[in-house]
């Protein structure tokens, strides 16, 4: 197995306690999941969501449950609202008082579409999928009980902001490189400088997701909260058979990159090999 190195190439360690993955039950983020259950870190909880354990990488993500008291699967449907506040619920209950350290947002779809064949079915599906959802997991909706006024929002789920906000103040692991930290799956073909034409639909929710981790960045800065958006590499995926890298070997890269995550570097648009993309 190859070994991450931080960027004094010593080998690196994942100094999170906690760490919540959306989208596990297969490619990037099953692959997460198993790189973090043996490399060196300071991780006493994972969490890692699925929609669905049918698929043959989510009954190994099962097994894994089964022999890694770390690990917790949590259902959740990212395009559903309440499926989300269920997650966090059974995310908060497990932590108590000790926080999220790591969001990684992997979880999405992929596939080929040109402008010429895009229809609002798909964009709708790509962008609630791609863009809205990662946005309403890293939300904090306590902000909207500020005021009697927006009273009427109350039905809006508590999502896992404040579960961050708890952490940063918890991870007290010596030799951090941040104190809590959003990850969320971008893709290079959102970069407006190299569009890709025949990745429309997905293109233009990934250009969506890296305006909201932009924002998002701005907000939470002051927080000392990192966020970034990373282009994993081109990995070979049911909607990707032409990808250049297994998931796990993209895993390692990604993770790469987190251990050597500093407050310097959010809100940049990164790659899996750490260098900085055009927006």
């Amino acid at each position: 197995m190859a070994s991450i190195k931080s960027s004094s190439h010593d080998e690196a360690i994942l100094r999170a306690r906690s760490v919540f993955i959306t989208g596990a039950a297969s490619g990037i983020g099953f692959a997460l999941v198993q790189e973090m259950l043996v490399m060196p870190s300071t991780i006493e909880h994972i969490f890692a969501s699925y929609r669905s354990l049918d698929s043959e990488s989510g009954k190994r993500l099962l097994d894994l449950s089964k022999t890694h008291t770390r690990l917790t699967l949590v259902e959740m449907d990212i395009t559903c609202e309440n499926s989300i506040k269920r997650a966090f619920e059974t995310v908060q209950a497990c932590l108590s008082n000790l926080g999220l350290h790591l969001l990684i947002n992997n979880a999405g779809i992929g596939d080929h579409d040109t402008f010429l064949t895009a229809t609002t079915k798909s964009m709708e599906l790509f962008y609630k999928t791609n863009a809205i959802g990662p946005m309403l997991v890293a939300q904090d909706n306590n902000l909207l009980f500020i005021s009697a006024v927006l009273a009427a929002w109350n039905s809006l789920p508590k999502t896992f902001l404040p579960l961050l906000k708890i952490g940063k103040e918890t991870n007290y692991t010596k030799g951090r490189s941040f104190k809590a930290a959003v990850v969320n799956v971008s893709s290079q073909v959102a970069s407006l400088s190299s569009p890709r034409t025949n990745y429309f639909s997905y293109g233009c929710s990934k250009v969506a997701l890296n305006m909201i981790t932009r924002c998002m960045s701005l907000e939470l800065k002051r927080e000392e909260i990192v966020v970034i958006p990373i282009h994993p590499g081109s990995v070979k995926t049911k909607s990707n058979e032409g990808g250049r890298m297994n998931p796990g070997d993209a895993s390692l890269q990604i993770l790469n990159v987190i251990c050597n995550l500093q407050l310097n570097k959010t809100g940049k648009f990164l790659s899996y090999n750490g260098s900085q993309l055009p927006w």
